[in-house]
């Protein structure tokens, strides 16, 4: 399944720095802050000032999106297949 390219281009932008503002966003991916909004509530990601706290190093989150525009999914699409694997990996030893 293929997204269009401004979701990718939107999607990118949210995972790079989710703290600014629809505005800004939109400046970033040729977009609309409307637009920005729709994709974030599609996937259902907060940003601006609702955007979660950083959790990850820099370095697995660059990671993580590498694998993630690499497959062709989101970086919660990669979390959940390695949690996934993980998770039937310990199953399967107990």
């Amino acid at each position: 399944m293929s997204r269009r390219p401004i979701t990718d281009a939107i999607l990118a932008e949210l995972a790079a720095n989710p703290r600014r503002s629809a505005f800004e966003i939109a400046a970033a991916a040729d977009s609309s802050p409307k637009t920005v909004r729709t994709v974030a509530s599609q996937h259902s990601i907060k940003f601006g000032k609702a955007g979660a706290p950083q959790l990850l190093s820099d370095d697995n989150r660059a990671w993580l999106q590498t694998q993630a525009w690499a497959s062709k999914c989101s970086i919660i699409d990669v979390l959940n297949a390695i949690v996934t694997d993980a998770r039937c990996e310990a199953e399967g030893e107990a």
